[in-house]
């Protein structure tokens, strides 16, 4: 999966850098992909915004400042220490297994409409993306536009909605239903508009299509459609989605409690569907892999009985948990040119997960601090994830440090 290869590279990178006495952050724009690079699944990269992705987030953080003041900290705290941690990743999304149906009712009566897709709704907004998508096709206003109930056997034969791009195919497949719709009603629009000039009137792009479907249902046109969308996309990604987070945290020693006092995050997700619905999902990815990275433990004792099974035992991400300095940037002007991408967007979700593992490599940072302090010299491991007894562990603390 993602998740785990990614942090084990930048873990390789990490080790590479304190070998090599350079910053983690040097070693990590050492090794970026390049525009024209192939990847290792044989992709040519077409996009290059991964270097500014990441001086986004360098900038916006104050990277530079916050080292600093984390090193006077540190200097002045020997039981309290603070880390810094920055990740970026390249994410594959879309592929060939792909295939999505969007259907079309409009109503003659009062012109609202109800739509339907393959997709499934489980909080990640795919259903107001595809009713906005419905609303600029069919110039409908949003209010008077119903997400009917979803059934396979409406809609056979459909991918799982699943990999963040389910989405944006079933998009295309509402346009394409929808530009079915359109091409019905095309000429009676254009009586519609001439009537209306010739009348020295003016008229909506909403009322000329409630006035082409009467007109239309009156000559007993249909008024509902279906949209197909199957991608073929070269390669194993169709498009790449860059990201790129920075985490401040300060660590308790003596407890193994740890504060994320700041998370800085910058997303290339092209030309967005709907901004606020983006920035939840790469919040809401961010804030799932922290739980994955710093307390979710899946402990199973010596017969294979799972008793990390309730939240005594198994402490996921809450509320109160989440830094209160949480900034999350959209880049602008980066559209998607990938072949096939729908009205140049990008998807979210999933990469943002990827890049919470900068709460770890902060952690990492405290932990490394303190262990300084406690001369001890040589490299550690740091669980996945770092529970509150593994940052204790890492330390190195023992009864001698605390004799006067």
């Amino acid at each position: 999966p993602p998740v785990q290869v990614c942090h084990a590279v930048d873990t390789i990178l990490f080790r590479v850098a304190r070998a090599c006495r350079l910053t983690m952050q040097k070693c990590q724009e050492i090794n970026f992909y390049r525009k024209g690079q192939i990847t290792l699944t044989g992709d040519i990269l077409q996009d290059g915004t991964l270097q500014r992705v990441w001086d986004s987030t360098i900038a916006s953080a104050g990277i530079a400042k916050k080292r600093e003041q984390v090193m006077i900290f540190n200097s002045k705290h020997r039981w309290r220490k603070r880390g810094i941690g920055i990740t970026a990743s390249k994410y594959g999304l879309g592929g060939n297994w792909f295939k999505e149906i969007a259907r079309v009712s409009v109503f003659a009566f009062d012109g609202s409409v109800e739509i339907n897709h393959s997709g499934v709704e489980m909080g990640q907004g795919i259903d107001t993306k595809v009713a906005q998508v419905a609303s600029m096709a069919l110039c409908v206003p949003l209010s008077h536009i119903l997400t009917g109930e979803k059934s396979s056997n409406s809609q056979p034969n459909c991918m799982a909605t699943l990999a963040s791009a389910t989405s944006e195919i079933c998009c295309a497949a509402m346009l394409d239903a929808c530009n079915i719709i359109n091409e019905r009603l095309a000429p009676y629009k254009s009586d519609v508009i001439k009537k209306s000039k010739d009348n020295e009137t003016q008229l909506s792009d909403y009322d000329v299509f409630i006035k082409a479907v009467r007109a239309a249902d009156q000559d007993r046109v249909c008024l509902s459609s279906e949209g197909w969308a199957a991608p073929k996309v070269e390669g194993s990604s169709q498009y790449f989605a860059f990201c790129s987070a920075a985490a401040e945290v300060e660590l308790d020693i003596l407890t193994g409690c740890v504060e994320i006092r700041s998370v800085d995050i910058a997303y290339d997700c092209g030309h967005q569907l709907n901004a606020c619905v983006d920035i939840g999902q790469i919040e809401g990815g961010f804030v799932m892999g922290l739980g994955y990275f710093l307390s979710e433990d899946v402990i199973f004792d010596s017969s294979g009985r799972l008793i990390s099974k309730n939240t005594y035992d198994y402490k996921p991400f809450s509320s109160m948990d989440i830094s209160s300095k949480f900034n999350t940037r959209l880049m602008q002007n980066f559209p998607n040119t990938a072949k096939g991408s729908f009205l140049r967007s990008k998807a979210t979700g999933e990469p943002p997960l990827v890049c919470s593992s900068a709460a770890h490599f902060a952690v990492r940072d405290a932990v490394h601090a303190a262990r300084e302090d406690a001369g001890i010299d040589e490299d550690f491991d740091l669980a996945t994830p770092a529970t509150v007894e593994s940052r204790h562990i890492a330390c190195g603390l023992n009864s001698h440090q605390f004799q006067l």
